[in-house]
C-alpha cells in the first residue's frame, strides 16, 4: 500500500469513528462539550403533575433564556406549532420542543401570534427579533410558520416586511419557555417512548451508574413494611431492593437482576428498561414523599426519589423473588414447592447479580452473596461399615425410604466407619442416635 492510499484509509477510518460519536449539541449552549443542567430525566420520576414515565429530557432553561435547534428540519403543516397554554410546542425534523412561550417574552424578542393574525396565514407565527446593539430598537430576524408556500408579512413591532419560513437550521434560536412551565422539555417527535434524547444529544457522561453492594437489600413484607433479612438468608417470597444513583449523569436506562451460582447464570430474573417502558410504565411507578417512605415500601415497582426541583437521578427498584417457587409454575402464581426436589431454585449458596446500565451502555455490576434456605436439611443416607446402608429418595412427588444393606451390627466391633450424607451442605453435623437390642445396634429412620 502506498502512502497516498494509507492516508485515505486512515482518513476514512477516522471519519467513520468521528461520525459514530458525533452527538448533537446541547440545546442551551449550542455545544457538545458544555452542558445545560438537566432537571428531569427520562423514564420514571417523582412528580405529582406532568407525564410519568417521562419520555423527554427537561433542561433548566428559564424565562427569557434561549434554546437552540439541536438539529435542522421542516415545520410540518399539522401540529408544527401548537398554541396550547403551558403545553405549547414547536416541532420540526426529529424533535419537539415543549413549553414554548405562547405570547411574548419581556423584551418582545420572541413573540407568538395565533393562526389568522396575518392575512393569508392560517397557522401560528413566531417572530424572532434582536435588539439593535446599544439601543432598545428591535430588528426582525426570522418569521417561523408551517404555512406553505411562504408569504410576506409586516412585523407589527418593527414595521419590517419579511417572508415566513418553515425551514429551520441547526443552532437557530427557536425557543424560550413560558412562565407557567419555565423549562424546556425536548423529546423525539415520533416514538418518544422508545428512544431517550440523550442517545443523540451531548451531555455530561462522566460516570458509570452509582451502585454498590450496600445498595442491595433483601427483606420480608411485614404487614406492608419492608423488614430487612439478616445475613442475606432468603426464603419464600423475598423482597429485593436496589438503589441506583445517576445524579451526575441523569442517564439511567436499564436494571437487570440475574441469579448466579459461581460463574454460571441460573436465570435472568427481572429487567427494568426505561426505553420501551419495560416494567417502567405508568402502572410500574410509585411516587412517595421521601427515601424513608420508599425504603419501607413493599410493592414491586420503580421508586424515583424527589431530590429537588432542579435535580433528579436517584431511583429505587423492588423485585419480588419467589424463592420457593415450584418447578413448571409461573413466578407470580406463587405456587410453593413442598420439597427441595420440587423447587425451581434448590436450597444453597448463590449470588444475586445486579447490573445498572446507562443510555450510552456504561454499566456497573455487583454480585451479592445470598443463601436460599426454604427447607430443613435431613439425613439422606447412612452407611455403617459394610453391614448397614439405608437412604431416602424422592420418587413420585414423595420421599421413599429403603434399606440397601440390612445386616446386624455387632457391638463387639470396637471401631466402625460411619458415613452420613445430608440433603444439602450443613455447617454443624447434628447428633445422630441409634437404638437396638442387647449386643446389636440398629439405626433409626426419620422422615425428612
Amino acid at each position: 500500500m502506498n502512502i497516498k492510499n494509507l492516508f485515505i484509509s486512515v482518513f476514512l477510518l477516522s471519519t467513520a469513528f468521528y461520525q459514530a460519536y458525533a452527538y448533537l449539541p446541547d440545546p442551551g449552549t449550542k455545544s457538545t462539550s458544555t452542558y445545560t443542567n438537566i432537571t428531569s430525566d427520562y423514564g420514571p420520576r417523582n412528580v405529582t403533575q406532568g407525564s410519568n414515565p417521562h419520555n423527554a429530557i427537561d433542561y433548566d432553561i428559564r424565562v427569557n433564556q434561549k434554546a437552540y435547534a439541536v438539529e435542522g428540519g421542516q415545520i410540518p403543516g399539522t401540529n408544527g406549532i401548537r398554541i396550547n397554554g403551558a403545553n405549547s410546542f414547536i416541532s420540526f425534523g426529529n424533535w419537539k420542543y415543549y413549553h414554548i412561550e405562547y405570547t411574548h417574552n419581556s423584551d418582545n424578542t420572541f413573540q407568538v401570534y395565533p393562526a389568522n393574525t396575518f392575512t393569508g396565514v392560517a397557522a401560528p407565527v413566531i417572530i424572532i427579533r434582536e435588539l439593535q446593539q446599544g439601543t432598545t430598537s428591535l430588528i426582525t430576524v426570522n418569521v417561523l410558520s408551517s404555512i406553505t408556500p411562504s408569504v410576506n408579512i409586516v412585523d407589527p413591532q418593527t414595521g419590517t416586511e419579511i417572508s415566513t419560513t418553515n425551514q429551520i437550521s441547526q443552532y437557530d434560536w427557536i425557543f424560550t419557555p413560558n412562565a407557567a412551565s419555565n423549562h424546556l422539555d425536548i423529546r423525539r417527535s415520533a416514538n418518544s417512548n422508545q428512544r431517550n434524547p440523550l442517545r443523540d444529544i451531548a451531555y455530561n457522561n462522566a460516570n458509570a451508574p452509582g451502585l454498590t453492594d450496600a445498595d442491595v437489600r433483601f427483606g420480608r413484607d411485614n404487614n406492608g413494611v419492608f423488614t430487612a433479612l439478616a445475613n442475606n438468608i432468603v426464603y419464600n417470597k423475598t423482597l429485593t431492593e436496589v438503589r441506583v444513583d445517576v445524579q451526575d449523569d441523569k442517564d439511567l436506562n436499564e436494571i437487570n437482576y440475574i441469579l448466579m451460582k459461581g460463574t454460571r447464570t441460573i436465570e435472568d430474573l427481572w429487567q427494568v428498561r426505561y426505553e420501551g417502558n419495560i416494567h417502567s410504565g405508568s402502572n410500574d411507578i410509585s411516587v412517595l414523599g421521601d427515601e424513608p417512605a420508599i425504603q419501607n415500601a413493599v410493592a414491586e415497582k420503580c421508586y424515583p426519589v424527589n431530590v429537588g426541583a432542579t435535580d433528579c437521578g436517584l431511583d429505587y427498584f423492588k423485585y419480588h423473588f419467589y424463592t420457593r417457587r415450584r418447578q413448571g409454575t409461573e413466578r407470580t402464581a406463587n405456587i410453593q414447592a413442598l420439597t427441595n426436589e420440587q423447587a425451581h431454585y434448590s436450597d444453597g449458596a448463590y449470588d444475586m447479580r445486579v447490573r445498572a446500565t446507562d443510555i450510552r451502555g456504561t454499566s456497573t455490576t455487583v454480585n451479592v452473596p445470598i443463601q436460599i434456605d426454604n427447607f430443613r436439611p435431613f439425613r439422606q443416607s447412612i452407611k455403617i461399615g459394610t453391614d448397614y446402608e439405608d437412604q431416602w429418595t424422592f420418587q413420585s412427588n414423595q420421599y421413599q425410604y429403603s434399606r440397601i444393606t440390612n445386616n446386624c451390627i455387632s457391638t463387639a466391633t470396637t471401631s466402625l466407619p460411619v458415613e452420613v450424607t445430608f440433603s444439602e451442605p450443613i455447617r454443624n453435623t447434628p447428633t445422630m442416635s441409634v437404638s437396638g437390642g442387647v449386643g446389636f445396634l440398629l439405626p433409626t429412620s426419620q422422615h425428612p
